[in-house]
């Protein structure tokens, strides 16, 4: 597949560091040994750069990576790139369906988790190496979306259902009609939402004939702003292995990340054989200190507890300072910090947050 003795090479003029050309040659040691590699390699070593080269260096290699914002900055690197993500990321119906195309005539292509795996629904072939970018977001991202929440009266789902073994044909059979639907010119985008979710359900069902992969439960959900109305409600127990190998499908896989655990990648291989690759920060650690100062345990979901450490610590040292926390508490924090002004996010300005972020400093909520 990979062939020996060359050294990384993205389609640029840049020449790989010596650090990228250690790396790049130890992936492909490992994965002459192993069919999913994991590899933590720390900020600044140039992911980006060691997965386009895999990419050119073997033709039937596809990109995924976990957001469309990193899409947008891969391509900002590498126009060559078909970019390959939800129909509503595309002015046309047209536009969204030749990304399709592109990507199945062989194009090198980039997608996001979802997509990728819808594309591979549509037909989309099984390459020699996939590689992944963020790689230690795919299985909790793939956990979270394989809980459903099915509405009884609109699917006709069984709704007594006790194990997956009860829910199989019938998903089979709406998995059948909807690829079936989707033929059509004029198919609306719904339908291809509820299309991916049912192929996920698909995947994720074979496994469960055999191993519980849910909890099964009946209950009122608003479903889509609208009033509450019976579903059922599929919760995982488990990180379902169906689900990641689909998603996965290939000779060989390679797991990019700045933060991923032998663990991480034990989960991401989902019982095919893996190698893991650990690679030390790139500066000196008297260059990253780490301050661990916490606030006493009781006070640690105290909201004006939190403001008043957080504006100590800014005041303190007033530079661009990122504050994770939940939307819940964001909103409250924000009021809290209101003199300060912090920048605050929600699911859908997050990119143009954070350019605001990077541009002006201050205190960000995220």
């Amino acid at each position: 597949m990979l062939k020996p003795g060359l050294a990384p090479n993205d389609g640029s003029d840049r020449t790989p560091r010596p650090a990228q050309l250690e790396l790049y040659i130890g992936i492909k040691d490992e994965l002459l040994k192993s069919e999913v590699v994991g590899v933590n390699a720390p900020p600044g070593l140039g992911k980006s750069f060691l997965a386009r080269s895999l990419q050119r260096e073997n033709g039937s290699t596809d990109i995924i990576t976990s957001a469309n914002e990193l899409i947008a900055q891969y391509r900002s690197d590498y126009e060559v790139l078909n970019p390959v993500m939800g129909r509503d990321r595309y002015e046309t119906y047209e536009a969204y369906n030749e990304a399709h195309k592109l990507a199945k005539s062989g194009t090198p292509s980039i997608f996001n988790p979802l997509s990728y795996h819808f594309a591979r629904q549509r037909g989309l072939r099984s390459p020699d190496l996939i590689v992944i970018d963020e790689a230690h977001l795919l299985v909790d991202m793939l956990t979270y979306l394989s809980a459903h929440v099915i509405p009884i009266a609109k699917t006709q789902v069984p709704e007594n259902a006790k194990s997956e073994g009860e829910l199989i044909k019938w998903c089979y059979n709406r998995y059948d009609r909807l690829k079936a639907a989707l033929s059509h010119p004029d198919a609306p985008g719904a339908l291809f939402q509820e299309f991916e979710r049912i192929a996920r359900l698909k995947d994720t069902l074979e496994e469960g004939s055999q191993n519980q992969v849910f909890e099964i439960s009946k209950a009122m959900v608003p479903v889509g702003g609208k009033r509450p109305q019976k579903c059922l409600v599929l919760t995982p127990v488990r990180v379902p292995h169906n689900l990641i190998k689909a998603v996965t499908g290939a000779r060989k896989v390679v797991g990019l990340s700045g933060t991923l655990s032998r663990y991480d990648a034990e989960q991401l291989a989902a019982g095919r054989s893996f190698s893991y690759i650990q690679r030390g920060y790139l500066t000196p650690k008297e260059n990253r200190p780490v301050y661990y100062n916490p606030v006493d345990p009781e006070l640690r979901k105290d909201p004006q507890t939190l403001a008043d450490r957080i504006l100590e610590i800014y005041s303190a040292n007033p530079v661009p300072t990122l504050v994770h926390v939940t939307y819940e508490m964001q909103g409250v924090l924000a009021q809290l910090l209101g003199k300060i002004r912090p920048l605050v996010n929600n699911t859908t300005n997050k990119a143009a947050v954070k350019e605001k972020f990077l541009r002006y400093g201050g205190v960000w909520l995220a």
